[in-house]
This record gives C-alpha cells, sequence and structure tokens, in this order.
C-alpha cells in the first residue's frame, strides 16, 4: 500500500511517491489494455494489405507486452504489490475500449491510434510525477516507454493519413477473388508506411524538417523517399473492355520545387540499374496507399520503363472497386500527376551549392530501390501538364504548372499542419473526457 504521509518536507516526499504510485498503477492497466487490443487486431485483421497490418499490429502488442513485467516491477521497487487480474486491470485503466467487431485494417488502426494516445497521457503524468518526486530511473524509464509510444502513434498516423488522403471511396477488404486479392500484397512495399525499421520522407516532411537533408546526403538507409511529378497521365482503352494507365513516374533533368533548402534533379540513367535488378518488387497504387493496389511488377500488371523523358509506367488496371473508381477520378481531373517512392545510397547523388536560391542542388544519378509507383495528387516536380489524355490541352502551359504545383505543395504543408493539430486537439479531448469518466 501505499506509504502514509508524515509531517513537514517528510509528508510532501511521501505524497510525490504516493501520486507516483498512482499513476504508475493506471500507466500498467492501460499498458495492459492496450495490448490485449493490439493483440486482437494483429488475430483479426483483414485485407488486401493483411501481411502489413497483421505484422504492424503484431510489433506493437509485442512492445506493450513486453513492457508490462518492466513497469509492474516499478511498482515493486516502490513496495507497492501491482495489481494482476484482469479486474483490476479495467477498474485502474483509463481506457474504455469499445465493443468493436471490424476486421478492417483501417478501423483498428484507428481504434489503437486513439487508445495509444490515451496510454501516451497516463505514460506523461506518470512521468511528472517520477519527475517530480526526484525518481530519476524511474523517469529515464517511463521517457524510454513515451518513445516507444510516440513511434506507435507515427506510424499508425502516417497509415490512416495515407489513406485518408486518398479520393476513393472503396472497401478496404475488396470482394474475395477480386484482382487486388490475386496481386497478392507482401510486406516490402508498406515497410515505408509501417515500419519494419524505415522511414517513409515526403515533400512536407522534408519542407518541415531541415535537419532531413543532412540524412539524406550521407544516404540513409533507413529513409523511403517519395516524390511527385505533375505529367500525363493517360487512359487506354483495350478492345475486351479492359484498358490501361500510362504516365511518367519520374521526369529526367526537371528541376523540382523547393524541397526545404534544396531543389533535386533526376539524371537520365537514374533507374537504369534498379530496373534490372532480379530483386525488384515494385507495387502500382494510388496515392501510395497499399489499400489501392492495381499493378505489381512481379505478376506483369505493372510495367516499368526508362525512357529519355523519364520513368514510364504501364498498369493493367483490374476490374474492383478501385480500378472503376480510379477511372473516375481520372476522367474529372481529381487525379493527374505522377509519383514514385525510392531509395538512394550516398553514391547514387551529389550535393552543390546553388547561388541563385541560396540553397543546395540534389543530383540523383542512381536510384538503389524501387517500392512503388502511384498516381496522386500534389506535385514536386514539374515538367509537364498532367491529366487523362484528351484533358491536357486546357493545362498544357509549364507556366499554369509550376503555379498550380507550388500552391498544391503549400495545401499539402497546411494539410499536414492541420492533421498534427487536430491530433492535439483530439488527445486533449480524450484526456479531459476521461478524467472526468474517473470523478
Amino acid at each position: 500500500m501505499p506509504v502514509e504521509p508524515g509531517e513537514g518536507t517528510l509528508q510532501d516526499a511521501v505524497t510525490d511517491v504516493n501520486d507516483v504510485v498512482e499513476e504508475l498503477v493506471e500507466a500498467l492497466a492501460d499498458t495492459v489494455v492496450f495490448k490485449h487490443r493490439a493483440h486482437g487486431a494483429h488475430w483479426n485483421v483483414k485485407g488486401p494489405a493483411f501481411g502489413a497490418y497483421h505484422e504492424l499490429f503484431g510489433e506493437i502488442y509485442e512492445d506493450a507486452d513486453g513492457a508490462i513485467d518492466p513497469l509492474a516491477e516499478q511498482l515493486l521497487k516502490l513496495d507497492v504489490d501491482a495489481p494482476s487480474t484482469l479486474d483490476e486491470f479495467s477498474q485502474r485503466s483509463t481506457i474504455t475500449p469499445p465493443s468493436l467487431t471490424s476486421d478492417d485494417p483501417q478501423v483498428l488502426a484507428r481504434d489503437l491510434y486513439d487508445m495509444n494516445d490515451l496510454v501516451l497521457v497516463s505514460l506523461d503524468d506518470a512521468f511528472d510525477c517520477a519527475t517530480d518526486a526526484d525518481q530519476q530511473g524511474l523517469a529515464n524509464f517511463l521517457a524510454e516507454r513515451i518513445d516507444m509510444h510516440r513511434k506507435w502513434a507515427w506510424q499508425l498516423r502516417r497509415s490512416l493519413a495515407n489513406a485518408a488522403d486518398v479520393p476513393v471511396v472503396a472497401p478496404a477488404s475488396p470482394p474475395e477473388g477480386s484482382e487486388v486479392e490475386d496481386q497478392g500484397e507482401g510486406p516490402d512495399l508498406v515497410t515505408a508506411v509501417y515500419g519494419r525499421g524505415l522511414r517513409v520522407v515526403g515533400e512536407a516532411e522534408l519542407r518541415s524538417t531541415p535537419s532531413l537533408i543532412d540524412e539524406l546526403r550521407v544516404g540513409a538507409s533507413d529513409v523511403v523517399e517519395q516524390r511527385v511529378a505533375a505529367t500525363s497521365v493517360e487512359i487506354r482503352s483495350n478492345a475486351d473492355g479492359s484498358w490501361q494507365l500510362e504516365g511518367l513516374a519520374a521526369v529526367f533533368d526537371s528541376p523540382s520545387q523547393d524541397l526545404g533548402g534544396f531543389t533535386e534533379v533526376l539524371k537520365r540513367g537514374a533507374f537504369k540499374n534498379v530496373l534490372r535488378s532480379s530483386d525488384l518488387d515494385c507495387r502500382a497504387l494510388v496515392n501510395h496507399d497499399p489499400n489501392m493496389l492495381i499493378g505489381r511488377t512481379t505478376n506483369g500488371t505493372l510495367q516499368l520503363e526508362e525512357t529519355p523523358r523519364g520513368l514510364k509506367y504501364t498498369v493493367q488496371v483490374p476490374d474492383t472497386t478501385v480500378g472503376r473508381d480510379l477511372r473516375v477520378l481520372l476522367e474529372r481531373g481529381d487525379l493527374s500527376q505522377s509519383s514514385f517512392a525510392f531509395r538512394v545510397s550516398q553514391d547514387g547523388q551529389s550535393w552543390e551549392d546553388d547561388p541563385s536560391t541560396g540553397g543546395l542542388v540534389r543530383t540523383i544519378t542512381n536510384v538503389s530501390s524501387l517500392m512503388d509507383c502511384s498516381v496522386v495528387t500534389y506535385p514536386a516536380y514539374t515538367a509537364a501538364t498532367a491529366g487523362v489524355a484528351d484533358q491536357t490541352s486546357s493545362r498544357s502551359s509549364e507556366q499554369g504548372t509550376r503555379a498550380d504545383g507550388a500552391e498544391q505543395g503549400e495545401q499539402a504543408d497546411d494539410l499536414a499542419r492541420r492533421r498534427e493539430e487536430e491530433r492535439a486537439r483530439r488527445q486533449r479531448e480524450l484526456r479531459l473526457r476521461e478524467r472526468l469518466l474517473k470523478q
């Protein structure tokens, strides 16, 4: 049991320790409930991106499970018995898990994201109390747990943000036997989104985090980059009613917009080696979302070719909900650019000062890994017009495309900022709601 207060400064010290115990029990209970929820998501998730979500949820629950015993031991060090029954954990936890029956990966990810926020709140409170009580060892341990849950927040938020960016209303689990399932969904692509040692770095991240330049210059092995090119996207109808999507995912010798202190140029031949690799397994997606798979190089539904202009892709689009919705959005002009996700080693690039801007110019000569080619919304490179073949004339001027690209890049930054503000607001509301429920 917590120590009874005494007199004077001793009373204050004991009160601080009792506060630590209270918050630590809450953090332990929240971690237990969170672990069971993540384990359930790991078991029950379904859909075309099963492998990626199954692994992500598994990593989360294994981490939470591994933290339970150390959290309990911290209580024992304070001479307090740790709760040990499900009833005790349920009563002490700030989390009231909803009764979800969905196997939709996005629903499960949103559920875990919200619950992870509550775990972060309890860990933050315990950390503050440990610091006030001068329990430095405990504070260091809690800081490590906070870092891990911030990692899960980042990865879950990334998966949800990518899905939210896609203006396609489609079920996460296509009808059984559809082409999306037939093409398969392995874990290699989605490591960029769901972790396993890799991080996605897009235009918004580059602009908001100047320190990333230093990592790119040394060829950081854990970074997967995403770039978008405003190039023509064309629909080719076949006699049997099927259709192909063609476009340039990347453009050679065309400077990008400002990516946060530097511009970027891809040189001819940058994809030559990766396209010849026997390990190439590139996917065609919508907005880099693994749930929106439309083709893959390993089964021939995605074909890649380096042309004098850039990296050309051709996709045999499946007759699925995603494929049909994609055609409508292309014809309306809602989706009009192409993109690619890639990695570059240190010897595949060079950096030089740009006297005209005061920034840097990055020249990419060799792409070491090609993760996916996607139809997307926001441009980074501004080499050409964008749209379906018979709609390109209305957007044919390079000047207009550059202006549109800059505006859309700003919109991407604003979107990222608004999402972060919404996340912080939601966390504050969750904290207040759970506090009121406990009263």
